[in-house]
C-alpha cells in the first residue's frame, strides 16, 4: 500500500530537484541503516501488537536507494537537497500508512477500487518506460540506415538574400479612401513598378558575381529609403524553412548560383547560394538517435492500444460529438516561411 502512494508524494519531492549530483550518504555500505524510525512497528512486532514505544523500524541504503530508483525518471540521479526531501516525504507517507492501517482504511471498498485503479495506472507507466530503456540508444547500424534512408533531410544550403520591401517609404495604406490616400496608392503602384524593375536588375548583376550587400544597399538607396539595409547573410537552412517554391529551386542550385526573384506580400527576394551539402552523419546522430527512439515507441504504443477494440452504451454514455465537417476543420493556406528581412 505504502509503495502505491509513494508513486505520487515521492516523484514530487523529486522534481524539485533533478539536477544529476552523487547520491547522499554515498559511503554507506548498502546493508547499513540510512533510516531509523523510532515508534514505528513493522514485520514481527507489528503483526504482535507491540507497543509503538517498543518498535524500531530500519531502512537501509539498498533499500532506500531502490525506493528512488523505482520513484525516479529513468534512474536519474538527484542532489542531496532532494533526496533528504524524499526520506522525509517517506517517513511521513510510513507513519501515516501505519495510522491508517490501525483503523482498517484498508478494507474500504472504495480505497480497494482507487488501489486497483492506480496498479492499472502503474502498469502501463512502468510499460512506457520499459520501452524508453529498450529503445533509448540504437545501434550504430540503425542510425547509418537511417540516415542513409533520409539523406535529403539532412541537406542544407548557405545562403546570401537580397531583401527589398514591397512598400516603399510614405506608402502604408489605412483608413477609408482619401484624396491622399488615393494619391498614396497610385505612388504604391509606381513603387512597386520601380522595385520590380531595380530588383530585376540587382538580380542579374548578383548572377555575374557583384557583392550582395553592395547591391542591396544600392537598392535600397535608389528608392529612397533613409536607413541602411541589413546584412544580406541569411544563414544555413535545411528543408521545411522555405516555401514548396523556393525550397525546390534553392535546393537545385549550385554554390555562387543565384535564384529568380521571388515577389512575397511582404517584399522581393533574391537568394544566392554559398554552399550546398550533407550534414555529415557524425553531427546528425543526436537527432537521429531522438527520431529512431520516438518512432520505436510509438510505434509499440499504438500496436498495444491498437490491438483492442471497444464499444460504449450510448444509452449510458450518450451519442458521441460529432466531427466537424471538412470546412471547419480546413486551415488557412500557410504564410510563406521565408518572407522577411533577417
Amino acid at each position: 500500500m505504502a509503495r502505491v502512494q509513494l508513486i505520487f508524494v515521492l516523484c514530487a519531492a523529486l522534481a524539485h530537484a533533478q539536477e544529476p549530483a552523487p547520491q547522499s550518504g554515498a559511503a554507506a555500505r548498502g546493508t547499513d541503516a540510512v533510516i531509523t524510525i523510532h515508534g514505528l512497528c513493522s514485520g514481527e512486532k507489528k503483526n504482535s501488537g507491540a507497543a509503538s514505544a517498543e518498535c524500531v523500524t530500519v531502512v537501509t541504503r539498498d533499500q532506500f536507494e531502490e525506493l528512488i530508483a523505482a520513484t525516479s525518471a529513468s534512474g536519474q540521479t538527484y542532489n542531496p537537497a532532494a533526496v533528504r526531501n524524499t526520506a522525509n516525504q517517506y517517513i511521513q507517507i510510513l507513519a501515516l500508512a501505519a495510522a491508517a492501517d490501525n483503523t482498517g482504511v484498508e478494507k474500504d471498498p472504495k480505497f480497494q477500487e482507487l488501489m486497483r485503479v492506480i496498479r492499472l495506472k502503474q502498469l502501463g507507466d512502468a510499460y512506457r518506460r520499459q520501452l524508453e530503456e529498450k529503445y533509448r540508444n540504437p545501434s550504430d547500424q540503425e542510425i547509418a540506415d537511417y540516415y542513409q534512408q533520409h539523406s535529403r533531410d539532412f541537406e542544407q544550403i548557405t545562403l546570401h538574400r537580397i531583401f527589398i520591401p514591397m512598400n516603399g517609404p510614405g506608402l502604408v495604406k489605412t483608413g477609408p479612401p482619401t484624396k491622399s490616400s488615393a494619391a498614396s496608392s497610385k505612388d504604391g503602384v509606381d513603387y512597386e513598378k520601380k522595385a520590380a524593375q531595380i530588383v530585376n536588375d540587382l538580380r542579374d548583376r548578383a548572377a555575374k558575381g557583384e557583392n550582395m550587400d553592395s547591391l542591396q544597399k544600392e537598392g535600397y538607396e535608389k528608392l529612397g529609403f533613409p536607413s541602411a539595409p541589413l546584412t544580406s547573410e541569411f544563414g544555413t537552412y535545411r528543408r521545411g524553412n522555405f516555401t514548396p517554391e523556393q525550397e525546390k529551386d534553392l535546393f537545385s542550385l549550385k554554390p555562387g548560383e543565384v535564384s529568380k526573384v521571388y515577389r512575397q506580400p511582404t517584399g522581393f527576394m533574391i537568394f544566392k547560394v554559398d554552399s550546398n551539402g550533407p550534414i555529415p552523419m557524425d553531427r546528425a546522430r543526436t537527432e537521429i538517435s531522438r527520431t529512431l527512439f520516438r518512432q520505436h515507441v510509438d510505434a509499440a504504443l499504438k500496436a498495444a492500444t491498437d490491438s483492442i477494440h471497444a464499444d460504449l452504451n450510448e444509452s449510458y454514455f450518450g451519442a458521441a460529438a460529432a466531427s466537424p465537417s471538412p470546412t471547419q476543420t480546413q486551415q488557412p493556406p500557410a504564410s510563406p516561411k521565408v518572407s522577411q528581412p533577417k
